[in-house]
């Protein structure tokens, strides 16, 4: 295992160390990382717990000596030491320094600016989803939690805190729109974040709204979704006009911004419609078959109930005639397909009241209904008629 466990710090150092300006392994959580990069499970973490060390840092400079001394200490069992020394004063007596061990302290706690400067590397990884960056900050507080209160813990929040402010535009507007653990509440995240947002970060949220309405749109399954989306969005601009850097804002932007939600809410001309018909027509575009992969197994029902939300009638009937398309393909298994996916388009239509397109469903099924041979299938559109019939007999009491 002593063997294994070398030749995995081997292989870290030449595969990390010509790439950053320092190397460092760390144990977060019973979990090793490698310049804040998760590493699979290896032998590697039988030397942090025999050591009682969470991270090893590998600087700029550092000589082969210096890591076959690092590599010899590892090795050594920590009962092997001189009495009242540890790997990290060993190595220090052997000159090293350019390689640093973070011991576990459990008396006096790390130091502020250690945590602080991992708090910065955790946020250094790029986030594309809110979730990893709420999954970082929750390693963040973890790390808070090692430091003693006083100015190390001032230094290490205020460090998290200007983490926060400088994410991306759009993960800004969705961390203040998500309700966060106690534990992060209670620290008052979300308050000094905006204290400490600049005025070019202001800036930047207010002139990718537009951008940040088309993701809310392409994201939501219905108008309810697209409404709360933009509701969350136009509170966290409020919000934003309220802080200290918004002074130095032109007044403009925010009307601008705020305008600009008022014309893309749904309904509206230049709004959801707009966006809307976009990706309706992208669809349109392709080939009928290509619209029963499975990959659009969700994307039907959530575009067809924002269609059907907005009372677009003849967005619905495009959508309807496409599929339809499908009906007369000589293969059984896309036929069938088409039924399935009609039948799901019929229960959101009359869930929405939409007359004209349900019975334009209802008109190509009777259709397929004459010609078809396949019993099975044949069965299958009875069936999805029989719940046309009912759906239109109750409408009519």
């Amino acid at each position: 295992m002593v063997t294994d466990g070398l030749e995995t710090v081997k292989q870290l150092i030449g595969n990390y160390l010509e790439l950053a300006a320092d190397l460092n392994i760390n144990e977060i959580d019973g979990k090793l990382y490698v310049n804040m990069v998760p590493i699979p499970k290896n032998d590697l973490h039988t030397f942090f717990v025999d050591h009682e060390i969470q991270g090893v840092t590998i600087g700029r400079g550092v000589s082969r000596e210096d890591l076959a001394t690092l590599l010899a200490g590892l090795g050594r069992h920590k009962n092997e030491f001189p009495a009242g020394e540890t790997l990290r004063t060993w190595l220090q007596s052997q000159g090293m320094g350019h390689v640093d061990v973070q011991e576990f302290q459990f008396v006096a706690v790390r130091k502020g600016e250690d945590v602080a400067r991992q708090v910065r590397l955790l946020f250094g990884q790029k986030h594309e989803r809110i979730d990893a960056v709420l999954a970082t900050l929750q390693r963040s507080v973890r790390l808070l939690d090692e430091v003693s209160e006083g100015a190390d813990r001032d230094a290490v929040l205020e460090q998290t805190v200007q983490e926060i402010s400088a994410l991306p535009a759009p993960l800004l507007c969705d961390f203040f729109a998500q309700p966060l653990p106690e534990r992060m509440e209670l620290l008052g995240l979300k308050p000094k974040a905006l204290t400490a947002i600049s005025r070019n970060k202001i800036t930047d949220v207010l002139q990718s709204v537009g951008a940040k309405v088309d993701e809310i749109y392409g994201a939501s399954h219905s108008v309810q979704e697209i409404e709360q989306g933009m509701g969350d969005l136009r509170q966290f601009i409020g919000t934003l006009s309220k802080t200290p850097a918004a002074s130095q804002v032109e007044p403009e932007l925010f009307q601008n911004a705020l305008a600009l939600l008022q014309t893309r809410a749904p309904g509206t001309a230049k709004g959801g419609v707009a966006t809307l018909e976009a990706r309706v027509q992208e669809l349109l575009e392709r080939p009928s078959a290509a619209l029963l992969e499975p990959s659009l197994k969700t994307t039907w029902p959530a575009l067809l109930n924002l269609v059907a939300g907005m009372k677009q009638d003849t967005l619905a009937e495009k959508l309807v005639l496409k599929v339809s398309e499908n009906l007369t393909a000589p293969e059984a298994v896309r036929r069938e397909t088409a039924v399935q996916w009609l039948r799901q388009f019929l229960e959101i239509l009359a869930a929405h009241q939409m007359e004209k397109p349900m019975s334009l469903v209802v008109e190509r099924l009777m259709e397929l209904a004459g010609a078809e041979n396949e019993p099975v299938l044949y069965g299958q559109i009875t069936q999805t008629l029989q719940i046309a019939a009912t759906e239109d007999l109750l409408r009519s009491r």
